[in-house]
């Protein structure tokens, strides 16, 4: 298989939730620091909607009965930070969607296409339902990646974002659960 990944609908969360959990994550060493700086480089709503799809990941896995070792350190940090952020604040915020293009097609080794992707994913989707779906019926190795990557970003806002925007403050709350997730 190659390195490229050709999303037909960049709006398909589930589309998106493929390259970025079977293919982008799916990898060692899982450092993602140019992806991270290039996120934070966004404007304030592309940063809160991926802080938000983060959030919804944590509260959507806080849910699950299932789990493992793979994914166990995921799922109790989960439920550890879905107490503390209600519903109503996990809030997506429509985005102006002129010119970003319905297909692209992405080196999944690149931090810059994945955040791009991403990106505009977040530009066009309606939501993260279909992308977080995805992720919870992902392997669970998987979703132990996708909860490092989420953790990493919290870490980054928290450190180098400063204000009050909502997104800021949900990500320092969460960032101060952070803890180490085992590799099985």
């Amino acid at each position: 298989m190659g390195k490229t990944y050709l999303v037909k609908d960049i709006s398909d969360g589930n589309d998106i939730a493929i390259v970025t959990s079977s293919f982008y994550l799916n990898c060692f060493p899982i450092r993602h620091s140019e992806f991270i700086q290039l996120m934070l480089e966004e404007n304030k709503d592309i940063k809160h909607n991926f802080t938000m799809l983060c959030l919804k990941w944590f509260k959507s896995l806080a849910a699950v009965n299932y789990y493992d070792d793979r994914n166990e350190d995921s799922v109790f940090l989960a439920r550890a930070i879905a107490v503390n952020i209600p519903d109503e604040a996990i809030v997506f915020r429509r985005i102006n969607k002129n010119n970003i293009p319905i297909q692209a097609e992405c080196n999944w080794r690149s931090d810059k296409d994945m955040q791009m992707l991403i990106k505009n994913h977040l530009i066009i989707a309606d939501g993260f339902d279909s992308f977080i779906k995805h992720m919870l019926d992902a392997h669970r190795t998987l979703q132990q990646n996708f909860s490092r990557f989420c953790l990493d970003w919290f870490e980054a806002v928290s450190e180098r974002e400063k204000g009050k925007k909502t997104y800021i403050q949900l990500a320092a709350q969460v960032n101060e659960h952070k803890k180490p997730l085992r590799y099985i």
